[in-house]
């Protein structure tokens, strides 16, 4: 009897834990499915064990406002306007700290949710905010009260406008976790698609990774707390592993996805103001590449200039 039993019990077991580990496995997949990538060091490449990079999918996925919608307008030029900002700064990490944005140390939680907008998505992630080096500043100002007096209808906005900002900065500052936003693209194959998940969009920058830390300049606006992003250097956010920074363009990505934004960002249908973009792009690679500096100097380097 009693020989029965255990033979009863074995196969119970076994399905109890194979639950628990399909539990596991939908809720937290990153955890059982290491992957190796690499972070150069000094010009060395040392290799360490990085959870996926979820969904990182590279241009060829993509379709781009740069591609088939921008051949169908005639004489467009989208970016006709558009200039690096810290082309001629000395120290751009501080300078985007005195424009308002904040800075904080994060550990990415979980993908929440994959937003649709129109051809781009927002990754929006739970995030858990660790210490909050800088609070962001509420850029948004009142007209003089002339114009209130005039068109008191704009003066309400702009007060219900900085309320919102107001109140995101609050979330920053109080929350343990809160939602950040990360911009990409909806890939070539899922334009049209609903319920849309990380496997639906492509970026030419590498995506952040949950369960790992990473140094981050917030910027907060009206529909959520974006991580400062620019179509040059990507997001602004550095991996930090064993107190050491690093930019995210030394994680390598697969073998098999390509990591090629020049293509997206430069054709005859674009142009950028003063410089062109390879220019561009290899003064941010200059000024913003991070690889190895211990985490204390780096934020000394942003608070102090």
């Amino acid at each position: 009897m009693a020989m029965r039993k255990f033979a009863l019990l074995v196969p119970l077991t076994a399905v109890v834990i194979l639950s628990v580990i399909l539990v596991v496995y939908l809720v937290y997949p990153s955890v059982l499915i290491p992957s190796k990538y690499s972070v150069e060091v000094a010009g060395d490449n040392k290799s360490i064990e990085l959870k996926t990079y979820s969904g990182w999918r590279g241009v060829e996925a993509m379709i781009t406002p740069l591609d088939e919608y921008i051949k169908s307008l005639v004489g467009a030029v989208p970016h006709s306007d558009l200039m690096w900002p810290f082309a001629d700064s000395q120290n751009p990490f501080h300078d985007l700290l005195n424009s308002g944005a904040g800075v904080a140390l994060v550990t990415i939680l979980s993908v929440d949710r994959i937003q649709r907008y129109d051809i781009y998505a927002y990754v929006v992630y739970k995030t858990r905010v660790d210490q909050v080096i800088a609070k962001p500043q509420n850029t948004i100002g009142l007209p003089p009260e002339v114009e209130c007096v005039k068109a008191p209808e704009l003066c309400d906005l702009a007060r219900l406008q900085r309320e919102i900002i107001d109140s995101l900065i609050s979330v920053i500052e109080r929350n343990n976790v809160i939602e950040v936003i990360v911009p990409a693209f909806i890939a070539r194959e899922s334009i049209g698609k609903n319920n849309l998940s990380i496997s639906n969009v492509a970026t030419p920058f590498p995506l952040l990774e949950p369960g790992y830390q990473y140094l981050v300049f917030l910027d907060p606006e009206l529909d959520g707390i974006h991580i400062y992003y620019d179509y040059v250097w990507g997001p602004w956010a550095y991996l930090v592993l064993d107190g050491r920074v690093y930019s995210l363009n030394y994680v390598k990505p697969p073998d098999n996805v390509s990591f090629d934004p020049v293509r997206l960002f430069v054709s005859p249908y674009t142009y950028w103001k003063p410089y062109p973009y390879e220019q561009l792009r290899n003064i941010a690679i200059q000024k913003l590449s991070i690889s190895g500096e211990q985490l204390e100097n780096f934020i000394n380097k942003i608070l102090k200039g």
